[in-house]
């Protein structure tokens, strides 16, 4: 090599190295947005991956053209308390670890006029549970709490909408055009729920937050969520609020701010849930069983 090509090669290399730091730069500029809030994942005594979420402020709801009008106006709201939600919907596997092998979906699969769909036999431990009532999510966190000595519940509506958006102020989590990707939904479900974690999450590594699994929430469903008149609505206590859309859904109805409700009681293969802990310490090794640093890649 010529002493002209080793000073050409040297100059190319140095180009890469400031490229190099250059991208290191705005990396770690990008990471203290809101996409930080979450780096870090923990299993919990049964394997569940838990993600850490930081307190924070966000704009709850929508006024887009596909917007219902329980959806809007759009309102400031505050998450007082940082929390850990699960990376995915809670899975059958989870479900039988907690319930000691009780079958969600057998007792009304015949009801279900999804049941007969070719998949729905065949469904893995990896498979999200269906067939559950709000009434049976909330014995499954209880029972968790217990085994564990920690807090589970379903997540409030404002805690499920700020883990979704992630930061995000668009439609979807990703933009404003529904994407394959990202969710299971009528046009690529083929008609029943899919393993949890093969879609892209969004930005805070959580899966299946549109599509998939329609999932229950803590509160009871009001019209409108604040600042206005509740329909008076005969036994509307007993009717609780579900996000997310579903594998039943248009994936333009599966948007971060959809609502909708259902009686407490009801048990359909379109519904399930994922779970929160709460927490008032970011992590300790008592907390949790086993730490996980960085992105999940759909493997527990």
């Amino acid at each position: 090599m010529t002493v002209f090509s080793t000073i050409k090669v040297m100059g190319m290399l140095t180009k890469i190295c400031a490229l190099a730091t250059l991208s290191v730069f705005f990396v770690s500029c990008k990471s203290t947005g809101p996409k930080a809030h979450s780096s870090l994942v923990v299993a919990n005594s049964i394997g569940m991956p838990m993600r850490y979420i930081e307190a924070g402020t966000f704009m709850m709801g929508s006024t887009s053209k596909l917007a219902a009008s329980d959806e809007y106006p759009i309102l400031k709201t505050t998450i007082d308390h940082p929390f850990y939600i699960g990376v995915y919907e809670v899975t059958r596997a989870d479900w039988i670890a907690v319930m000691g092998g009780m079958d969600a979906d057998a007792a009304h699969e015949k009801h279900d006029v999804y049941a007969d769909a070719p998949a729905a036999k065949s469904k893995s431990p990896r498979h999200p549970i269906d067939n559950v009532s709000w009434l049976e999510a909330k014995e499954f966190c209880q029972r968790l709490s217990e085994q564990e000595g920690k807090t589970y519940r379903l997540p409030t509506e404002a805690e499920w909408e700020y883990a979704c958006r992630a930061g995000s102020t668009t439609d979807f989590y990703w933009g404003d055009t529904f994407n394959l990707r990202y969710a299971w939904a009528d046009e690529n479900s083929e008609s029943h729920s899919h393993p949890v974690g093969q879609k892209l999450p969004n930005a805070w590594g959580l899966y299946d937050m549109a599509g998939n699994q329609m999932e229950w929430c803590e509160n009871i469903y009001k019209y409108k969520r604040a600042g206005t008149a509740q329909k008076n609505i005969r036994g509307e206590d007993e009717f609780k609020l579900i996000k997310g859309g579903g594998w039943t859904f248009l994936g333009k109805y599966c948007r971060s701010a959809r609502r909708l409700r259902d009686h407490q009681s009801v048990r359909e293969s379109k519904y399930g849930f994922r779970v929160v802990c709460l927490t008032d310490k970011r992590y300790d090794n008592e907390f949790f069983s086993e730490s996980h640093k960085g992105d999940e890649k759909g493997k527990l």
